[in-house]
């Protein structure tokens, strides 16, 4: 039988590092309440309950931070106390322990100071600024020496403490169990070290900043550290966005963009404001995006183009562009890119994973809400996929459902069922119908997003009358498709056939388009140009608002905002870096598609395109080939990248 006395307790090395890391948590919260005390005016909006939240939240960030600063030094002191090394070989493992704490101290106390006179906190938007940085240093070693010399000492006592623990104590004398409970002592501390590293999040993702700021700008300002900012920020400085002088680049970014319809803002290039058509009036329609997953462009005499019977019943009553592109090649940078209207900067995360934080502007769903709209995320995948439940509200959303939220409520006999905590696509349109009939009786207007998944991998057929195929039981592949894409397409006319039975239908605008191509269903795509791999279709359906028209231009995602602005004739100032697709003074030739992904940007016409991958500089592989108009559209590809890299935050200040 294991006996454990006291002072085996009290001896056992696994129980030192467990005090130890217990007082770096204690220490990591203190430096929270001190800036919360001393930020009080800044946080006094929160509530008791707020504060609580931001604090257990923010031990989220620091169990991640703590993990990371002991981790090696704690794996040190173990493998030195198992070959009884000498006393001065701990020391130097605590000392290096210290060492990292102090440059955590330091980014906390730099942020609580920064928030102190700028009433934000430093990197909270991700990017790295260069000046926030050396400015914080500066306001730790002048204004606020007294603190900075208060962690100093508070150093030292860690120093002498963990000195204390680890180099006066031995291993507990546990006669012939020894081997056993440090066995089992070992395996708890593995499995703790893996939970604290990952910020106690069971989930698929560990703790991230935006998890800090699901509960507010304010809240996440407590809850977050300086040095998960530091890192997080790190993460996107890899790549150089200095192509030209500044002013330079914003000359010419205005150029790029010039137009007698909207107006590029003064101070930051990337806002402008539609100049409003005085001889008619402000509209506040109803307007429903629906993003279908992997809804690949077929051309008419594509034996494909009849599966979606009801989408090309609508075209000729719609408002449809002739050469409509994604933004990317996945779905998180279509649903990026449609609601933030910008094109990302090389290195740049997506929502979900950063951008929320980074996008020092409006979200689409925030211009509906200062004109009083009720704004509304549904998607048929689970809640947690791509992470927008807890990002929804930062980007400017009301509601949010998602998979797991809808009845049954279909016909769908599927084979297969589905995975886990998927909804069927006709269950997330029949909700959506509840849900704005419901809004209609608060008398608001709404703004909805809708985001497909039966479409997706390993597309499910929901059988019966939608197979184009029966009784098929393959997963994924052409014949699955197939039958997955006709019945999404007719759960979207069935969604909008009993839509014009209601009183909001004539006063209703509906964009139905896809978040990329499907690439990997054996489908590919029409043509052979780099261009044909982003092509998708596109309608915008007002039958009651809208002259219908296919129009020729090439166009994407990011146009959609400014089109809206346009129709809606709102004189708000927004920011975009899309083209209104109703904008008659913007020139066919002037227009072009942004393709972002991690580490390279294309830009592109219907016929040409360059692409700049890393820091590498575009050469002729990289493009179509070296007429002019690739050397213009080379051009602008460096200039918005570098415009819209220094404008997505605002640089600091130093006189405000």
């Amino acid at each position: 039988m294991i006996k454990l006395d006291y002072k085996q307790i009290q001896t056992n090395i696994y129980t030192k590092l467990l005090l130890a890391y217990a007082l770096t948590m204690l220490f990591l919260s203190s430096i929270r309440a001190f800036g919360y005390i001393i930020n009080f005016d800044y946080f006094s909006s929160l509530s008791f309950g707020d504060v609580v939240v931001a604090f257990i939240v923010g031990m989220q960030g620091d169990a991640m931070v703590a993990t990371y600063c002991g981790f090696i030094p704690m794996v040190a002191i173990l493998i030195l106390k198992a070959f009884r090394a000498k006393f001065i070989f701990i020391k130097i493992a605590i000392a290096l322990w210290v060492l990292c704490l102090g440059i955590v101290g330091f980014s906390y106390f730099g942020a609580i100071s920064f928030l102190e006179v700028h009433h934000r906190v430093p990197m909270s938007e991700i990017k790295l600024v260069e000046s926030e940085i050396w400015y914080t240093l500066e306001l730790t070693f002048s204004t606020y020496l007294l603190r900075t010399l208060s962690l100093f000492l508070a150093l030292i006592g860690f120093f002498v403490i963990f000195c204390k623990l680890f180099c006066n104590a031995t291993f507990a004398n546990t006669a012939n169990n020894k081997l056993l409970i440090n066995g089992i002592c070992l395996v708890v501390f593995i499995v703790f070290v893996f939970i604290n590293g990952r910020g106690w999040s069971f989930k698929l993702r560990p703790f991230d900043v935006s998890n800090g700021y699901a509960y507010g700008k304010i809240a996440g300002d407590l809850a977050v550290n300086g040095a998960l900012l530091t890192l997080k920020a790190y993460e996107i400085k890899e790549f150089n966005h200095n192509h030209q002088n500044l002013q330079e680049a914003i000359k010419q970014y205005k150029d790029i963009y010039k137009s007698t319809k909207f107006i590029n803002d003064d101070k930051n290039p990337l806002y402008k404001r539609y100049i409003a058509d005085k001889t008619k009036k402000a509209h506040n329609y109803n307007v429903v995006i629906i993003l279908v997953e992997s809804l690949n462009y077929f051309k008419k005499d594509n034996p494909l183009y009849k599966l979606t019977p009801f989408l090309n019943s609508i075209k000729p009553k719609s408002v449809g562009v002739k050469n409509f592109y994604a933004n990317g090649r996945y779905s998180i940078i279509g649903i990026t890119n449609t609601l933030a209207s910008t094109s990302r900067a090389m290195g740049i995360p997506t929502i979900g994973w950063g951008y929320e934080l980074a996008y020092n502007g409006d979200f689409t769903p925030f211009v509906f809400k200062k004109h009083n709209y009720k704004t509304l995320f549904l998607q048929a995948s689970p809640r947690n996929s791509f992470y927008l439940d807890q990002v929804s509200p930062l980007i400017g959303f009301d509601e949010y459902y998602g998979g797991q939220d809808y009845p049954k409520t279909g016909d769908e006999q599927t084979h297969t069922s589905l995975p886990w905590r998927h909804g069927w696509d006709g269950d997330m349109f029949r909700f959506a119908l509840k849900k704005i009939n419901d809004t209609q009786k608060q008398n608001k207007p709404f703004f909805m997003f809708m985001f497909t998944a039966t479409m997706h991998f390993p597309r499910i057929s929901a059988g019966g009358k939608y197979d184009v195929y029966p009784n098929l039981k393959e997963t994924g592949g052409m014949k699955a498709y197939a039958n997955t894409m006709h019945y999404t397409d007719a759960q979207i006319g069935q969604f909008i056939q009993q839509a014009q039975k209601e009183p909001w239908f004539d006063n209703t605008i509906f964009v139905i388009t896809a978040d990329h191509r499907a690439g990997d269903a054996g489908v590919g795509h029409e043509g052979n140009k780099e261009q044909d791999k982003y092509q998708i279709p596109f309608v915008m359906y007002a039958p009651k608002i809208l002259k219908p028209q296919e129009l020729d231009i090439v166009a994407s995602h990011i146009d959609i905002m400014p089109s809206l602005m346009q129709v809606l004739n709102w004189d708000d100032k927004f920011m975009s870096t899309g083209k209104s697709i109703f904008d008659t003074s913007v020139k066919k030739e002037d227009r072009f598609v942004w393709v972002t992904d991690y580490n390279f940007i294309k830009i592109f016409d219907k016929d040409n395109y360059s692409t700049k991958i890393g820091n590498k500089p575009i050469d002729a592989k990289y493009t179509t080939n070296a007429n002019d108009r690739v050397k213009q559209l080379s051009k602008s590809l460096l200039t918005i990248d570098q415009v819209v890299y220094e404008f997505l935050t605002p640089k600091l200040d130093k006189n405000k």
